[in-house]
């Protein structure tokens, strides 16, 4: 069962992770343009990852289910994985549609390969956001934008798929290094219970971005959208 929910997990992290930064993005983009972002875009965002989610617990699901001796622990022991280079192929392919990121499978030369993929774009996002940090001194964006609580969400979050990243890369080059693997195991463990905390305290930042904000909750004035007090 275990087995059978990682992929999901994985391909569901990778979605969530890659729709908070696109979030904040747009809402960077929102404020400069003073308008208020389309209703499909985050009930897409929302939608999308958890149909992934379920469409990737079905699959393996199968496959395991028909192939049992697929099933493995990895070279950590910290878990096990499904062995399957078609199923992994699969997965890969719909998190390069989903968000232009993918899953990683190991033991391969392309592991390393696929997780710096799964954090280029996010890299990237996060260059271009510091291309446009004047807008986040903009009059329109609450205050509680600068809020200390914030920061060290947001930090740690970005943090964590820093390090992933690394050792993406790193896998690279040492692709038989059992060391690796468990401190890989260790960081997306990590990884995943801040993702956790980041979105269970996420309702100050929500104030911020005008996805989840009723419309009696903006005035504006000059053109400029802002959070009413």
């Amino acid at each position: 069962m275990q087995a059978m929910l990682l992929n999901g997990s994985a391909l569901l992290n990778i979605y969530t992770s890659a729709a908070f930064l696109l979030q904040f993005y747009l809402t960077l983009l929102a404020v400069q343009n003073s308008r208020e972002l389309p209703t499909i875009t985050f009930a897409l965002m929302q939608i999308v990852p958890i149909f992934i989610f379920l469409g990737a617990v079905l699959a393996t699901l199968v496959v395991a289910a028909s192939n049992p001796d697929l099933i493995h622990p990895t070279l950590t022991g910290m878990y096990c994985e499904i062995e399957s280079s078609t199923l992994n192929i699969t997965l890969t392919a719909v998190g390069l549609v989903g968000v232009l990121t993918t899953v990683s499978t190991k033991g391969e030369y392309l592991t390393g390969l696929t997780r710096a993929m799964q954090e280029l774009p996010i890299v990237i996002l996060l260059i271009n956001l510091i291309r446009r940090r004047k807008s986040l001194h903009s009059p329109g964006l609450p205050a509680i934008l600068r809020h200390p609580s914030v920061i060290p969400r947001a930090f740690g979050y970005t943090f964590v798929l820093f390090l992933v990243f690394v050792l993406g890369i790193a896998s690279l080059f040492l692709k038989d290094s059992k060391t690796l693997s468990q401190v890989f195991d260790i960081v997306i463990s990590v990884g995943s219970a801040v993702t956790a905390v980041v979105f269970a305290t996420e309702s100050d930042i929500l104030k911020v971005w005008f996805f989840w904000r009723n419309l009696k909750e903006t005035d504006i004035k000059e053109g400029v959208p802002t959070a009413s007090v």
